[in-house]
């Protein structure tokens, strides 16, 4: 099959994660992919395996851009379409209303958008994603697909020792390494992360908090409040963006997301995929994927003394991180692997083909 993924953003955030290890595991496959992003996209600037071509685009809604898209797709014979992000889905589905490509979407953030009722098929990584999409953007249950993010193992391998790691971060044998992975924003809450992290420090326990990803220039000056009111001590490591992330997974000892708001962060994934306990707050449809207790430990959004107490559990268990692991990763491999989710979304591609054909409204 000849298949476009489109991703808008830039940076590196979840959706385009995805959209990244999807590219590669249709090439893997046997699929023909044309990468489709922005100039300088992040998503691009690695290697890309046999099988996938790169292309870019401004994403203007311009009559002369969409005409060159379309050529583009005409001449690779392109059999579907699958978008990513808001300024990939609204370009892509005026681009396949027009010149009729069949049309699929998945939701990485569920927002009111009215281009969501224009797709062929729109996959939903939780159920709750899926009810957002019926009951405020109008799509009909009949085309929604519920299919999970997947988590390639292989990819997680790391290149380098915990030992040299941690001698890089500067952080001792016997602390505790907690890692959080994401834009450092309000929605993923790290503020709040930072404040519960002092507290474990004021229990006496060694530990050091590595925080990855850029600042949302919004949300800094609330960074650095916590981090002021704890002292602003070298134990609270911002490490900006990083390409070593199974390193630093391998690394750490924890993994913590305390967001407000998410719908199935990549990221936890990772770190349950690597073997790192996680803790993470209650948003979405977590409950839907993890049992508290069993597969992570889930505390309530905005509840400091609950993340407090959740860390300092970790810390002091080391039987309950390798429960913790043991269930995570078996959850992972069996249900949020490449072979249990990428079939399925090969359906969802022949379903959009066959209702494109068909198509009705």
């Amino acid at each position: 099959m000849n298949i476009v993924q489109i991703v808008s953003g830039k940076g590196v955030n979840g959706a385009i994660r995805h959209c990244l290890d999807l590219t590669c595991e249709l090439a893997r496959r046997g699929h023909r992919v044309l990468l489709v992003h922005a100039p300088g996209a992040w998503v691009a600037n690695g290697p890309l395996p046999a099988g996938v071509e790169s292309f870019e685009t401004s994403f203007r809604r311009r009559l002369p851009e969409f005409r060159r898209v379309a050529a583009a797709f005409r001449a690779r014979e392109i059999d579907v379409v699958h978008s990513h992000s808001s300024s990939a889905h609204f370009f892509s589905v005026l681009l396949a209303r027009a010149y009729r490509f069949p049309k699929v979407a998945t939701c990485h953030m569920p927002f009111f958008q009215p281009h969501w009722w224009w797709n062929d098929r729109v996959i939903a990584p939780t159920l709750a994603t899926a009810r957002f999409q019926r009951w405020f953007n109008a799509v009909p249950a009949r085309r929604i697909d519920v299919i999970p993010y997947f988590i390639d193992g292989v990819r997680l391998q790391p290149a380098r020792s915990r030992d040299v790691v941690r001698r890089e971060l500067g952080v001792a044998d016997d602390d505790f390494l907690i890692l959080c992975v994401g834009k450092i924003s309000a929605r993923k809450n790290q503020a709040l992360l930072v404040r519960a992290f002092y507290a474990l420090r004021q229990r006496g326990i060694r530990a050091t908090l590595a925080l990855v990803g850029g600042i949302d220039e919004r949300y800094r000056r609330k960074v650095e409040e916590a981090l002021r009111a704890g002292g602003a001590s070298d134990d609270v490591k911002l490490l900006g963006l990083r390409r070593d992330i199974p390193d630093l997974l391998a690394a750490s000892d924890c993994f913590a997301l305390p967001s407000e708001r998410e719908v199935m962060p990549v990221a936890c994934w990772e770190a349950m995929a690597a073997g790192v306990p996680v803790v993470l707050s209650d948003f979405g449809g977590v409950r839907e994927w993890l049992q508290d207790g069993e597969h992570a430990i889930v505390v309530h959004r905005g509840d400091r003394a609950a993340l407090t107490d959740a860390l300092g559990n970790l810390v002091a268990d080391p039987e309950l991180r390798r429960r913790l692991t043991a269930a995570a990763r078996r959850k992972i491999a069996s249900e949020y692997s490449p072979d249990a989710c990428v079939p399925r979304i090969l359906e969802c591609y022949g379903d959009a083909r066959r209702q494109r054909l068909g198509w009705s409204g």
